[in-house]
């Protein structure tokens, strides 16, 4: 078997040199002891990572190093993105990878960044030696063809959040689902279940009990037996009981279809880190009256208070108050999702900091038309 462990002879440090069952040898005096270990890639904890693939139409084939201002990986391994074709991405997470493992799981989300109102789903992901490597394929509003688009994506692996948190992979868009154990996590250790309710919608029970506040996020994932281009988010939760239900159309038009698709609920983010989320139920707020949303729709790390203004038709402005950077290192990004049972699309456009405060502009469309539209949305930062 390959070498996984060094022993320095003077001082008996053990270092690990490869992820994988090892067994440490030693023999004093004529004595022989030995002990197991199984050296792993990356705590647990450590499997997070987000970035901002930023160049849209970065050439065919070649690997860039998305803006570290957008980016982090909690494994300390490096963040790449690779445009495939046309509107299609790798984008690989370095040390992420499960590397024999088999209780580390984790799940991959992607929202579209921009002011044209692509949509983005997540093909798949898998890991690649040491690495983690996600496809994305982004669609345009209309006519449904991939094209090129900016985007966030984000990684969660189980362990990464301390409070209250579950992802669930439904993998079946024709039927019910089983929880898939690489791919579904419920910090609470619960079990986890995906109905399909009718064509197009579902009821996914998160694993949590009574967890409080919380968010949901929809992304919906690229199937070849289905529809290769639609669009999921959240249609409603509850958080009492910790389900999320799932409202999934084509991504250029009102039409109900079933789909593949991923959830993410939460109740907070990262130790000693920044984050905050906020569910938008008054899509109709008039045109420059910011409004704050109830104790039970929003929460910040620092107890802040969420302010969400409507700029103009399907334009909304959200605020988290006294979130800015305070320090170099400091990072986060955001993911939205429309909420509802609608066919509509949100997206961010950009976010920006001002007066210790941090703003991030949203965008919401009709799915048939383009128009941009009032809708209600789920928004997320984390860093």
């Amino acid at each position: 078997s390959p070498t996984i462990a060094s022993v320095n002879a003077s001082s008996g440090l053990i270092t690990a040199l490869a992820p994988g069952a090892a067994t440490i040898r030693a023999t004093v005096d004529g004595v022989v002891g030995t002990m197991t270990a199984n050296v792993t890639l990356t705590n647990e904890n450590q499997r997070f990572a987000y970035a901002w693939v930023d160049q849209a139409t970065a050439n065919f084939g070649a690997p860039y190093t998305p803006s570290t201002s957008w980016s982090t990986n909690a494994t300390g391994g490096t963040v790449t993105a690779t445009r495939t074709g046309t509107g299609v991405y790798d984008v690989v997470f370095g040390k992420m990878a499960k590397a024999g493992n088999r209780h580390f799981r984790e799940n991959v989300f992607v929202t579209s960044y921009g002011v044209s109102g692509e949509t983005c789903a997540v093909n798949t992901w898998n890991d690649v030696g040491i690495d983690l490597r996600a496809q994305v394929t982004c669609f345009a509003i209309g006519s449904g063809a991939p094209t090129n688009s900016q985007f966030n994506i984000l990684v969660i692996g189980s362990g990464a959040l301390p409070t209250a948190n579950a992802f669930f992979y439904h993998w079946s868009g024709t039927g019910n689902a089983q929880a898939s154990s690489p791919f579904s996590y419920s910090s609470q250790v619960l079990s986890q279940f995906g109905t399909r309710n009718s064509i197009g919608r579902y009821s996914v029970e998160m694993g949590l009990i009574n967890p409080g506040t919380t968010v949901a996020f929809v992304s919906p994932m690229v199937s070849q037996s289905l529809s290769s281009s639609t669009s999921c988010h959240a249609e409603n939760w509850v958080n009492a009981a910790a389900t999320v239900n799932v409202y999934c159309t084509l991504a250029n038009a009102p039409v109900l279809v079933n789909a593949i698709f991923t959830v993410l609920q939460v109740t907070g983010g990262r130790a000693g880190t920044r984050w905050g989320f906020a569910f938008n139920d008054v899509a109709a707020n008039p045109i420059g009256a910011g409004y704050l949303p109830s104790p039970s729709n929003q929460r910040q790390s620092n107890g802040g208070q969420i302010t969400i203004t409507r700029t103009g038709t399907g334009d909304y402005e959200v605020r988290f108050s006294n979130l800015a950077r305070t320090l170099p290192s400091q990072r986060e990004t955001f993911m939205v999702g429309a909420w509802g049972a609608a066919a509509q699309t949100c997206q961010v456009m950009d976010w920006l900091e001002a007066g210790g405060h941090v703003t991030a502009y949203i965008r919401c469309r009709n799915l048939a038309t383009g128009a941009q539209e009032n809708a209600s949305f789920a928004i997320l930062m984390i860093e």
